[in-house]
């Protein structure tokens, strides 16, 4: 199943972003929120959801905002640090963002970590899939594989139409080559889903891709 793409997990809320139309821009945040942070998570969720809360005061909502190292489980004391900063934003702010959540790696109810996407906008559907495993964790002298995955989100913005979002998160602790096949398969899933989405639809791709590591 992980080399064809998969339905993400359920949209929340009933998000609108009629205001991109007369601002002629949809603001993207993308951000790793590190699932290792556990003490002072918390804090960090609500930093974020005050920065997102100056930008709308300033007049530059952001519409959609993706991130990376979401968590959940027992080691990290959370079903889920998407749905915790969700929670802040929606009392911050009084914004309703969708969510959309990709697994990426982890063993269920221990500890998980995956992608998730927040959108003002409406979104219509998602598909997600894995990406090649990639040796980044030692332990006791074995080297362990760890998955990542890139989550697309298909957002209909009013008088605009569907704008397809993808987000993604290379590995970090792997040889070159290693993100390289990552990346190309990345590319693979955006080419397949394209050409099985109806018509052309614009495409934002964010996440964290290492990119400045050897």
């Amino acid at each position: 199943c992980c080399a064809c793409p998969t339905v993400a997990a359920s949209p929340e809320g009933t998000a609108h972003c009629a205001d991109v139309v007369q601002r002629g821009v949809l603001n993207v945040l993308t951000i790793n929120i590190l699932f290792s942070e556990v003490e002072h998570r918390t804090a960090r969720l609500a930093r974020i959801a005050t920065f997102v809360q100056h930008q709308f005061a300033a007049g530059h909502p952001i519409d959609v905002i993706l991130l990376q190292e979401a968590a959940g489980g027992r080691i990290v004391q959370t079903e889920s640090s998407a749905h915790d900063f969700k929670a802040i934003l929606d009392q911050s702010s009084g914004v309703d963002y969708h969510l959309r959540t990709a697994y990426a790696t982890g063993v269920p109810g221990l500890l998980t970590v995956f992608n998730a996407t927040l959108s003002r906008c409406d979104g219509t559907a998602s598909l997600w899939t894995l990406l090649p495993p990639a040796t980044e964790l030692e332990f006791q002298g074995h080297q362990i594989p760890l998955t990542r995955s890139v989550l697309m989100t298909r957002l209909e913005v009013p008088d605009v139409g569907y704008i397809h979002v993808y987000n993604t998160h290379l590995c970090a602790n792997c040889r070159a080559a290693e993100r390289l096949e990552q990346a190309h398969r990345l590319v693979r899933f955006m080419q397949r889903v394209e050409t099985l989405a109806p018509g052309s639809n614009p495409i934002i791709l964010g996440g964290d891709f290492n990119t400045d590591l050897v």
